[in-house]
Order: C-alpha cells, then sequence, then structure tokens
C-alpha cells in the first residue's frame, strides 16, 4: 500500500490564495505464478494557461491570454494495472492489461473569436475511459511488441455530450525487432491510428504508419 498527500497554495492575482489537497494512494497485489496487479487513484488540479496545443498550432499568434475569472481545473481519476510474467516453452512472455478512468471538471476550452484564438471554462466535465493492452514475445533476439489502446473520450457541456475532437477510439501498434546487445538492432514497426472527429464535427479516415528501423 502506498499513499501520499501533497498540498499546494496557487495565488492567482487579484484573487485569494487558495489550497488544493489532493490525496493519491495505490495498492499493489502479487498473488504468485508470474502475475501484478495494481490499482490506484487521486486528486488533481490545472491552474489556467495559454501555452496549450492549439495556441502552439499558431506559434502564439493571434492567441488571447487566458482571463483571470475562467476556472481552475480539477480532476479526480483512478487506474487498474495487471501483469504477467511468464513463459511458452521457449518463448518468453510478458503481458499487461491496463484501463483507466478520469474525469476532468470546467475544462479549458479554446473557440474563435473574430480570428483570434480565445480561451474559456466550458460548463460541464470530460470524461476519459480507456484500456490498453500489450504484448511482449521474445525468442533469441528476436521480440515482439503488439498493442492495442481503446478510449473513449467525451465532453458534457449545458447536458449536451460529444466525442472530444482529434481523438482516435481505436489504436494499434506492432514493432518486430532482432536484436544483438551492443552489436545491432534492426526492425519493423507499424502504427494504426482510427478514424477520428475534428472540432467542425467531420470524421476523419484512419491511417497506417510504417517504417524500418
Amino acid at each position: 500500500l502506498e499513499a501520499g498527500l501533497r498540498v499546494d497554495a496557487l495565488h492567482r492575482r487579484p484573487e485569494p490564495v487558495r489550497l488544493f489537497v489532493l490525496p493519491r494512494a495505490s495498492v499493489l497485489v502479487r498473488p504468485g505464478g508470474g502475475l501484478t496487479a495494481r490499482v490506484g487513484g487521486g486528486l488533481g488540479y490545472k491552474a489556467p494557461t495559454p501555452f496549450l496545443e492549439e495556441a502552439e498550432r499558431r506559434a502564439y499568434r493571434g492567441v488571447d491570454p487566458v482571463p483571470e475569472r475562467v476556472a481552475v481545473e480539477r480532476s479526480v481519476g483512478g487506474t487498474v494495472d495487471v501483469n504477467y510474467r511468464g513463459a511458452l516453452g521457449p518463448v518468453s512472455l510478458s503481458l499487461n492489461q491496463a484501463a483507466y478512468l478520469t474525469r476532468l471538471d470546467r475544462p479549458l476550452v479554446p473557440f474563435e473569436a473574430g480570428g483570434v484564438l480565445a480561451f474559456r471554462t466550458a460548463d460541464g466535465h470530460v470524461q476519459t475511459a480507456g484500456a490498453e493492452t500489450t504484448a511482449r514475445l521474445s525468442l533469441s533476439g528476436v521480440s515482439l511488441f503488439l498493442g492495442y489502446v481503446y478510449l473513449d473520450a467525451r465532453r458534457t457541456e449545458r447536458g449536451q455530450t460529444t466525442a472530444l475532437p482529434l481523438t482516435a477510439r481505436h489504436r494499434t501498434y506492432t514493432v518486430l525487432v532482432w536484436e544483438q546487445e551492443g552489436r545491432a538492432r534492426v526492425g519493423v514497426e507499424a502504427y494504426y491510428t482510427g478514424p477520428q472527429r475534428l472540432s467542425t464535427g467531420e470524421r476523419t479516415p484512419g491511417y497506417l504508419i510504417a517504417g524500418l528501423m
């Protein structure tokens, strides 16, 4: 069992100093047979800042600073993580299954106003639920990595729920590597990202990236 408590004092002039109490805890269980499991969770916060991806994409030109009236984002989340290490004959095997859930209250969201990128506090929340499955199989210097990520991210504002833009629900990755430690490494890799929705509501097709190393 591991637990911690963090207390931050945030001063945003002209507001008074605010205290944020952030507990967290996790439990690790080893039932044996190559299995381990961890469950954890905690609270978080983030002070408003204009240094976000949308502003960086514009090189911070035409970006309105975050106004003083926007709220501090607050979050609560938890994770479950199960690992297995074993063997299938001569093949060593490592499996990991993770799941997580996060809720972000009153998030900072960008919007266009007269050609200027501005920010406001959303009257709602963003909830993200996801799971990631990874596997590694190794034999005589050859390793195969397989992974799948499922992500369901939704924004709820004024009673309406929509999918979070630029967030693919499905992603996979595959990497095959041959390595002689200290001498050489050769591999092939492929990453697939599923369809996403843009902020305009348009749905983009999925795409594949492959490479040699």
